[in-house]
């Protein structure tokens, strides 16, 4: 399950109405895991806090779970079309690489900074199971598998 979001142009008007009301509801419903963070990146001149107050003012100010999430958030000033700006922004949260897994090996992604393996071999299903499972979707009226001569 995923442990951060980051919302990019997140001052914007779609942000303040329906994305976040809608992560508000996710955390009343228990959907979201413990330490979820939010972090918000938008070309405002604003703090933290500054945005925080920001979502608390357009929050439903009934919804339980409203301080939770302005607790979650945090906000770094960023122009998304700055690459230099948006990785300075996102730097705190790079991980350190994971170690590699038993049986399996890193896909070209995960070689690359981002996260994925390969499956082992022994997991991936035989050709015979392959071949069992064509069979089997491939009859039809019972009578088994077609074979057609050449």
């Amino acid at each position: 399950m995923i442990r951060r979001m980051v919302i990019f142009a997140a001052a914007g008007d779609l942000t303040f109405r329906f994305l976040l009301p809608a992560l508000a509801q996710l955390h009343e419903a228990g959907r979201l895991p413990d330490g979820f963070k939010i972090v918000a990146l938008a070309r405002e001149d604003w703090d933290t806090e500054t945005y925080r107050s920001q979502v608390a003012e357009r929050l439903d100010a009934s919804s339980s779970s409203r301080e939770a999430l302005i607790a979650m958030l945090e906000y770094h000033r960023a122009d998304v079309s700055d690459r230099e700006q948006v990785a300075s922004a996102l730097e705190p949260l790079r991980e350190p690489a994971r170690p590699r897994r038993r049986g399996g090996s890193l896909s070209p992604s995960a070689k690359a900074g981002r996260r994925g393996w390969y499956r082992s071999s022994s997991t991936r299903p035989t050709r015979t199971a392959l071949t069992r499972r064509y069979a089997r979707r491939n009859d039809v009226d019972g009578a088994g598998p077609r074979v057609v001569p050449r």
